[in-house]
């Protein structure tokens, strides 16, 4: 049975964010919220039943509107080292303004 809250994934075009991402959706685990960096990375998405978002973890607009909504976050984003500390910062920031319940960050 599918949990009626979204669950936001960061890094969602990546190896495991991809298939958190799938895997939470074609269990029923979860409704999923994929964020993305770019529009170019969501195709092997696409395939699913899943919403995809823009989410840049660099770009506060972005985290806000990916989060808003949901109250669970896995934080699976990675890159440079900017990505991941001002990235995380700024997921964390956002994450405690909106009141999310749980942030799980794989790093």
């Amino acid at each position: 049975m599918v949990d009626e809250e979204k669950i936001l994934i960061t890094g969602a075009s990546g190896f495991i964010g991809g298939w958190l991402a799938e895997t939470l959706c074609l269990s029923g685990s979860a409704k999923v919220r994929a964020g993305i960096r770019s529009w170019s990375s969501a195709a092997r998405l696409a395939r699913f039943p899943l919403e995809i978002v823009l989410c840049d973890v660099l770009d506060k607009e972005q985290i806000v509107r990916a989060m808003t909504g949901t109250k669970r976050v896995i934080h699976c984003a990675t890159g440079l080292r900017d990505v991941i500390v001002q990235g995380t910062h700024n997921m964390l920031t956002v994450a405690q303004q909106l009141g999310i319940k749980r942030f799980v960050h794989l790093s």
